[in-house]
């Protein structure tokens, strides 16, 4: 989409905001996630999934700093879960954001939040800027947070993670018509040798 020539870069998040406004109508209005759920032949409740949220969202927890970094499935919590989840062994939330809550709180969730507005706007800028990679490090972007909604992805173990700090990352390209520092020490070390040369011919 960001390929099209009708396609305004400097009016993507415009796009966005809309596209969001749009499709929050959709589901609470006219229940379109179940139609697309049905259209890919799924069931209602994401394979269990929408069970393993509400016993995690109500799970007795503290809501700001959650249970701590990575421990919330170690410990007597999984004997607990397996009354309410018998036979379905568990180690994440199949949720990313609710993830990021039970493990570190709702801190947690606000900084991952500034995180993916912080990765979107770099990768806005170097749209404009007309920089190729911007274009994968925005779909990327998309992708990863939409994925999140059925998988746990902010997870330091998880390769998808990795590929999105690859796109969170700000790359400085050097310019063909713009010389490196390399080349900039190399001319003062020679400027400084003519000098050196021209004083001592004055000798």
């Amino acid at each position: 989409l960001l390929g099209l020539k009708v396609v305004n870069h400097r009016q993507l998040s415009g796009y966005l905001v809309v596209g969001i406004i749009a499709t929050l109508i959709g589901v609470w209005g006219f229940h379109l996630d179940e139609l697309v759920i049905q259209m890919l032949g799924r069931n209602k409740d994401l394979t269990g999934r929408t069970e393993i949220w509400g016993i995690l969202w109500n799970w007795d927890f503290n809501r700001v700093i959650g249970v701590g970094f990575e421990s919330f499935w170690i410990g007597p919590r999984l004997d607990a879960l397996a009354v309410y989840l018998p036979g379905l062994p568990l180690n994440q939330a199949h949720n990313g954001y609710l993830e990021t809550l039970i493990q570190i709180g709702g801190v947690g969730v606000l900084l991952t939040i500034a995180l993916l507005l912080a990765t979107y706007f770099k990768a806005h800028r170097s749209l404009l800027a007309g920089e190729d990679f911007a274009r994968y490090r925005l779909a990327y972007l998309a992708a990863f947070t939409i994925y999140n909604f059925t998988e746990a992805l902010f997870r330091t173990t998880a390769f998808p993670f990795f590929l999105f700090f690859l796109v969170a990352i700000d790359y400085t390209i050097a310019r063909p018509d713009e010389p490196s520092e390399v080349a900039l020490a190399d001319e003062d070390e020679a400027e400084e040798g003519v000098h050196k040369t021209s004083n001592h011919s004055h000798f």
